[in-house]
């Protein structure tokens, strides 16, 4: 399986948002036919933060339920008109306003990798984050029976109360990501929505163990199992969980080759320039399917560019 994944594999270059136009037509691909009409709008204002663009400005309903993530999104759509990965992420001590700003993350971690080569880094799996999800309970539990194989701890979060939400353990530390470089292995879990970690795990120069499927952003879709990362099922009890860090451990050469094909997708194709690229095609190919003109609603504010 593997080795076929390499054969057929063909690297993505993204030369005019090559990489990710194929996600562009496949989400937009539902309305060719008829169109993106109003009552549609309306029907999804439910589901999301509701967005209008109206004479080159960018207007907002005053709420959103996740500021963080209205700004990154924000960030983009004000500069392609005049989530994201601008700055977000959940609050915590070490980031008291959420992960910093993509462009400076990218390079604060770029060099934390390079000062640990990977032979340098510990031949151990890695994970520190809250328990948004019994999913991760598997490799918590994994950790505290084989130590030496993982390292997977529970933190606090807003929702903290008892040990009885870190798994009946007390909450381990928060840990930098830049110190997630110090690790072969890298396990990404989404939370109640995409992680926020996923496209920072991979600048570390480590092998990203992928878990489930839920919850995507655009480049996932570009980026192949088993060539940028190695997938587990959301549904992995510890005996699978074992069996992948040690085929990873027993398979060095592969392992380090999947680190700097998924540091190098992410590196070379997640540039400012190319998410910039990614959300103007993504507008302009929108547009084209409305079929009614949009009318300001009163209600909502503008959103200006910050200085």
């Amino acid at each position: 399986m593997i080795q076929d994944a390499e054969q057929n594999h063909k690297e993505c270059n993204n030369i005019k948002n090559s990489c990710f136009s194929d996600v562009i037509r496949r989400d937009l691909s539902p309305f060719k036919k008829k169109g993106i009409r109003e009552e549609m709008i309306v029907a999804a204002k439910t589901r999301g933060t509701f967005y209008q663009i109206i004479g080159g400005k960018l207007y907002r309903e005053k709420d959103c339920m996740f500021p963080a993530r209205c700004a990154g999104i924000e960030h983009f759509l004000l500069k392609v008109i005049a989530w994201a990965f601008w700055e977000g992420g959940p609050a915590i001590s070490l980031y008291p306003r959420g992960l910093d700003r993509w462009d400076r993350h990218r390079k604060l971690l770029n060099k934390s990798s390079s000062d640990i080569p990977w032979e340098k880094k510990e031949n151990k799996g890695f994970f520190r984050g809250s328990r948004t999800s019994s999913e991760r309970d598997n490799l918590v539990l994994l950790s505290r029976n084989k130590p030496h194989l993982v390292d997977a701890q529970y933190t606090k979060n807003q929702a903290w109360k008892s040990d009885e939400d870190t798994l009946h353990a007390a909450p381990a530390s928060e840990v930098s990501l830049e110190s997630h470089c110090t690790y072969k292995y890298l396990f990404n879990f989404r939370g109640v929505a995409a992680s926020f970690r996923h496209k920072h795990l991979f600048l570390c120069h480590s092998v990203v163990f992928h878990v489930g499927d839920e919850w995507t952003e655009f480049y996932y879709y570009a980026m192949k199992p088993w060539i940028h990362y190695i997938p587990v099922s959301k549904n992995a009890d510890q005996k699978e969980l074992e069996d992948l860090i040690e085929f990873a451990r027993n398979n060095d050469d592969l392992a380090k080759k999947i680190a700097y094909r998924g540091r190098d997708f992410i590196w070379n194709n997640l540039r400012m320039l190319d998410i910039t690229k990614f959300w103007k095609q993504l507008l302009k190919s929108y547009g084209k399917l409305l079929t009614y003109k949009p009318v300001l609603k009163k209600s909502l504010v503008q959103i200006e560019k910050k200085q």
